[in-house]
């Protein structure tokens, strides 16, 4: 076992005592380029999908947005009185939950869904401020 060891001491000194080669003239300038050149990014570009959404998103809000003034007072009130029983009904509770819940799920979905697109839309941006750096 003390001859491995041995053996093994003079190869491990003769490694590091041995001049290394030098390196191939063609080597230094294809490592170099690779290293200094930035990979490009692939630039954002919406699709007819993307204006789509957008055209019925807005659309939709819009409509909502319309029909809520022009609802009259009376009419909500009307509105509220025939809900009343249906909501204030111990057997309906569990659909008025469900459908509270419902609302909420989607409010919060769009939300996220928000917050996303904003980071996505801001996303060319942050990659073109880094690749200037």
């Amino acid at each position: 076992m003390s001859n491995q060891i041995e053996s093994d001491a003079i190869i491990d000194d003769a490694l590091r005592t041995y001049p290394p080669a030098p390196m191939p003239a063609t080597l230094a300038p294809g490592v170099m380029a690779r290293i200094e050149t930035l990979a490009t990014q692939p630039r954002f570009r919406l699709t007819a999908v993307d204006y789509a959404l957008g055209v019925i998103g807005a659309s939709v809000i819009g409509f909502v947005m319309l029909v809520w003034q022009m609802i009259a007072p009376e009419i909500s009130t009307r509105a509220f009185d025939q809900l009343a029983p249906v909501m204030l009904d111990p057997r309906a509770g569990m659909w008025v939950m469900l459908i509270a819940g419902g609302i909420g799920v989607t409010a919060s979905a769009l939300a996220l869904g928000a917050f996303a697109l904003d980071a996505l839309f801001r996303a060319p941006e942050i990659i073109n401020q880094k690749s200037k750096i």
